[in-house]
């Protein structure tokens, strides 16, 4: 039986090879994890797809029940949720409307960051200008 994740198949001990599969990550979007006192019902889900080859990033975001209209939605790191970072890169120079999708080629320090899980997602709004919701991009494991 084959895996529902390519990924799986793919092993290589060469620390240059950027073969395979897509990696992916994943941040759940809640006010729990803001530095600044926040009081928020909304939520949101950002999924990413790393192209190993050509550190290629594509994005899709959604969000709900906000206390208002997005103001900014950009990528912060290097850093864990729990800490404060730079931003990095808008995910919405395009505008607001949903699903959010948009693709940049990342760096490599900047690639180096997702993989460490050291990046975060930021949503601001005019009620929460440092962050209404937030939530940490993890690598997902593949379904093997």
């Amino acid at each position: 039986q084959v895996p529902d994740d390519l990924s799986c198949l793919k092993f290589s001990t060469n620390p240059d090879d950027r073969s395979g599969p897509p990696i992916k990550f994943s941040a759940e979007l809640w006010d729990g994890p803001q530095r600044a006192p926040t009081k928020s019902a909304g939520k949101g889900q950002a999924q990413f797809a790393l192209e190993r080859d050509t550190l290629r990033l594509t994005w899709e975001v959604t969000f709900k029940d906000l206390s208002g209209a997005p103001v900014a939605l950009q990528t912060h790191g290097p850093t864990p949720a729990e800490g404060l970072a730079p931003a990095m890169f808008s995910l919405a120079p395009n505008g607001f409307s949903q699903p959010v999708r948009g693709d940049r080629v990342l760096s490599v320090s900047e690639a180096t960051f997702f993989l460490q899980n050291s990046v975060y997602v930021n949503l601001t709004t005019a009620r929460y200008p440092l962050g209404e919701i937030r939530g940490t991009a993890k690598k997902l494991r593949p379904n093997c």
